[in-house]
Parts: C-alpha cells; structure tokens; sequence
C-alpha cells in the first residue's frame, strides 16, 4: 500500500473514532416522560398526612478520601471498595432516618468512575422503597477529559424513592453552559425532574428534583435555569397543586457575600440567583436564619474539612404545603460534600 493509501486508511480510523465517540453522546428532548417502577397497590398520600422527606447530593457514590478534579484535584474515579462502602453508608442513613419520599442527585448508574454500579439498584437492596423514578442528566458514552485521566462513560441521574405511589414523572431539559457545542455535548445536561403522587380521594402532589449549574460563572446559565424551574413551579401553584422541591441549586442564600470564601468567590454571583424563589414561595430555612445563624444550613462540604462551608442544597414549598420541621443532618459525614436534608411537611 502506498503513502497515500495509509494517509486514507489513517484518515478513515480518525473519522471512524470520532463518528463513535459523538455516537455515544446523549440529546434528551426537551419534555421527557420517566419510566415509573411502582406497584399498583402501593398507598397514596391523604390529605393532611405527615410526610417525612430527605433531600440529597449523594457525589455519585464515591466518598470522601479523595479531591476530584473539577473541585481542583487530581482523582477522576474512586476504587470499587470506596464505592461498595460509600452505598453502605448512604442504605443506613436511610434506614435509621427513615424518610418516606427520597430525593436524590448524583446517582451513577453506569459510569466508568465508580465501576459501573447501578447505584440506585444497589440504594434500593439496602432501603427498599417500592417506587422509584429516576432520569439522566449527563450521560455519554465516552467523556474525552480531563487530560490525565478521561472519565470515559459516565451515567449520573436525578432520582426519587417513595413508599406513596407515583402516578407519573417528567423530565424537563435547562439551558445549557454558555460553551461551544463540543463542550455541550459532553458535558452535564441539567434537568428538572417532576414526580406525581396521587393524593387519596382526587388531587395530586408533585415533588420537584434538580441539580443546577456549577461553574457557570457568571455566564447567566444558573438565573435562566432558575428561570426556568420557578415557571414549572409556578404552573403547580397557579393550579393550586400542593408541591415540594428538594435540590442543589449550587447558589448561595440572598445577602450571603461570596467574598467570604476567597477564592471560591468567583463561583457566585453578587445577586443570588434564586432570590426570585424567597421572594415567590416558602423557604424551610428564612433568609433571616441565614444571615443571623448560618451554621446549622451550611450544607457544603470542602474536601478535607468536616464543617460545611456554604449552603447550596434547599428546600422550597407552595402554599398549600405546610413544612413542620427541617434539619440539616450534620452527623452524616464522610459520605458526600453535601448533608443529607431531613424534613416533616
């Protein structure tokens, strides 16, 4: 074969691998129904009901020993017993709280980082809830980065565990970093989940789960995703629907200086993106506890300190839920940078 027959073969591999490698790339729709896993006798909610919930950020099951990089380090996965324990820990958490609904983020359920567990099978065989909803937000087959080490496939969704029966559940597509498409395409493809629980005698509730943007920057994408989350919050409450949303939404609390984390600073914005949230709904935490005992609703953890830093996790209701009380479960670390939110509504 002569040069030029290699240049063409050469080519063809090239082409071939980048043809696979955007093949493996996930592009959900906008509006996505969620595969519901619930039986059909499972007991719905009654009106007036005392309903206990735990709200959070697992870090896809991969503990603690280690700084990843997008938070500065090096480690991109974790070894498979790390993983084995972390999912042990998270099952007792659960099952000494013993919250009826559970609202997850960062679950692997196929993902090269953390051995290709289906974390929240593996959740379920430690805390069994009968129902569960669960959807993507950022899946590929493979990610080309870091430099050092890729994260190869990578799985991550939103989930919801329940002993109340679901009806149905929604994902709903957020705007995108401002990055180029090639970016996009790889990385993180936030969403909105909304789960439907029948309310015994007519009506529904619905519990909302998000993860928003970190590292945006100032690049607007964390206020058009808060945007876009209070317009379905809004549509349940116009209705007259009771809600609840449980999430990350990697903001600071209104009036919270981010110049007090030094270099974190950057991270947020001046202006709180979801202060249109305080001002619009109900907070489990008011502002003023934040700004005049902010420790106990520190929910973030930074890697090497067992004393949350900052909060980024809340809980926000519509009228017609009343919240009885809210904890920020500060004994369980060593488990995720996130604590677990603990609450009565």
């Amino acid at each position: 074969m002569g040069v030029a027959g290699l240049i063409f073969v050469g080519l063809i591999g090239i082409g071939g691998g980048v043809f696979a490698l955007f093949n493996g790339v996930w592009t959900p729709e906008q509006t996505m129904d969620v595969p519901v896993t619930c039986p059909a006798d499972t007991p719905e909610i009654t009106k007036g009901t005392t309903v206990k919930a735990l709200v959070w950020n697992i870090q896809f099951g991969a503990g603690r020993a280690n700084e990843f990089f997008y938070d500065g380090g090096a480690a991109v996965g974790v070894t498979e017993q790390e993983v084995i324990d972390t999912l042990d820990a998270i099952g007792e958490v659960l099952v000494r709280y013993d919250p009826d609904i559970v609202i997850l983020q960062e679950v692997d359920r196929d993902s090269r980082r953390t051995h290709y567990y289906d974390e929240l099978t593996e959740i379920l065989s430690r805390a069994p809830y009968p129902c569960h909803v669960a959807t993507p937000y950022h899946k590929a087959g493979y990610v080309p980065h870091p430099p050092q080490e890729h994260l190869g496939q990578v799985d991550m969704q939103l989930a919801v565990l329940s002993r109340y029966r679901i009806d149905k559940a929604t994902r709903h597509q957020l705007a995108l970093l401002k990055e180029s498409w090639v970016r996009q395409q790889f990385n993180l493809k936030r969403a909105l989940m909304e789960t439907d629980f029948p309310i015994a005698g007519g009506g529904e509730f619905k519990a909302f789960n998000t993860h928003l943007a970190a590292f945006s920057r100032g690049d607007g994408t964390l206020e058009e995703q808060t945007d876009q989350v209070a317009g379905h919050l809004e549509s349940a409450e116009s209705a007259g629907i009771p809600w609840l949303i449980g999430a990350d939404f990697n903001a600071l609390p209104p009036g919270d200086d981010p110049r007090r984390l030094g270099t974190a600073a950057d991270l947020y914005a001046e202006t709180s993106p979801i202060t249109e949230l305080y001002d619009s709904y109900n907070p489990a935490v008011p502002l003023h506890e934040h700004r005049d005992n902010p420790g106990p609703w520190r929910t973030w953890i930074p890697y090497g300190s067992d004393r949350a830093d900052r909060t980024l996790d809340y809980v926000f209701t519509g009228a017609e839920v009343d919240i009885q009380t809210f904890t920020v479960l500060k004994g369980v670390i060593g488990v995720s940078d996130h604590h677990p939110l603990l609450m009565e509504f």
